[in-house]
């Protein structure tokens, strides 16, 4: 599956049985936009309802994964559930 930076919001959705881990593996172009546009790609997953489960990741999102694409080598930035 490719994503293209073709809008302020490119998704990928897909259903999955959940195990005891989730594994998957990720190559990103690391070539930053003109003009200061950023790029980032973060990981959410959602119930059987459609929520986002919770984790740590911040007040807006619950991602698990985020990483900026803003240099030659991003920084990834990981987080855990929310058990509260």
């Amino acid at each position: 599956m490719t994503i293209s930076d073709s809008g302020f919001l490119n998704e990928f959705k897909q259903s999955f049985i959940a195990g005891n881990m989730v594994t998957f593996r990720l190559a990103l172009s690391t070539n930053t936009d003109p003009g200061g546009t950023p790029d980032e790609f973060s990981l959410a997953i959602f119930d059987s309802g459609g929520s986002e489960i919770p984790t740590l990741g911040g007040s807006f999102f619950d991602v698990f994964a985020v990483i900026d694409i803003d240099s030659s080598n991003p920084t990834v930035r990981t987080f855990p559930s929310d058990s509260s």
